[in-house]
């Protein structure tokens, strides 16, 4: 791909410096990606995370922190009620082992995690994702703004993205679709965005972020042209035969 084409100056260029955050840490996922939705389930012990994640070339690692969502949790399932018909799934301390693991491979770890656009369960979110974040320790934090974002007012996003930095002092970044009917310019102060609906969603949505990084399924047949992308996700790759392999050269 030529060094001046449309794509790579969307996506970046390996080797370039880089961007770094108000706290001194990096302020945006760097490079290949993976993310693990259940790390016993899906990645095995860190030592075996850890290996595939070098042998795949992988820079950072998302793993699912904090979850908030409608109606009554599956039996046996580790959620708490924070707000009428909002349960939030807690947090699993075993984070904090695969955070070092991968920490001290040169692999950074973001929490990924997914708020409900009300004020109570805002509160709930921030106040237990942000310490978790910094125990494990993370180098950032995701927040996927799902449906419930559709049409929610510019201030649930802007003491979303504010609570969590001020918590958690560490970058924080936005998922979310090009698609949705979003208050835009309340995540500006987001560091950047990571873009689910892939790289037309990335592109669609670069005038609006600093920083895109784009999804692609695992299943993918073909790899994308970007110098940063995240892949989705662990447990699609670990059953796709080719998938680890179209990671590594991607």
């Amino acid at each position: 791909m030529p060094l001046n084409s449309p794509m790579r100056r969307l996506f970046g260029v390996p080797g370039q410096p880089v961007v770094v955050g108000a706290h001194g840490t990096v302020a945006t996922p760097q490079g290949r990606g993976v993310l693990v939705r259940s790390l016993a389930r899906h990645a095995g012990q860190p030592q075996q995370l850890v290996e595939t994640a070098k042998g795949a070339g992988l820079t950072w690692v998302p793993v699912l922190g904090v979850w908030q969502y409608d109606g009554q949790p599956p039996p046996r399932a580790q959620a708490q009620q924070v707000a009428p018909n909002v349960f939030q799934k807690i947090f699993n301390p075993e984070v904090q082992n695969y955070a070092q693991a991968l920490g001290q491979n040169g692999i950074a770890t973001w929490l990924w995690g997914h708020p409900k656009a009300t004020p109570e369960a805002l509160t709930a979110f921030t106040q237990l994702q942000g310490p978790a974040a910094k125990q494990a320790p993370a180098q950032g934090i995701i927040v996927e703004l799902g449906p419930t974002w559709e049409g929610a007012p510019a201030e649930a996003a802007q003491a979303l993205i504010s609570s969590l930095r001020q918590i958690a002092q560490m970058p924080i970044v936005v998922a979310v679709s090009s698609t949705q009917n979003l208050a835009w310019e309340s995540l500006a102060t987001a560091d950047a965005a990571i873009v689910l609906d892939g790289t037309q969603g990335a592109e669609a949505l670069s005038g609006r972020f600093s920083h895109v990084v784009p999804v692609v399924k695992a299943s993918s047949p073909t790899k994308p042209e970007t110098a940063h992308v995240l892949w989705d996700d662990w447990h699609t790759a670990s059953q796709e035969a080719a998938a680890w392999g179209l990671i590594r050269g991607a």
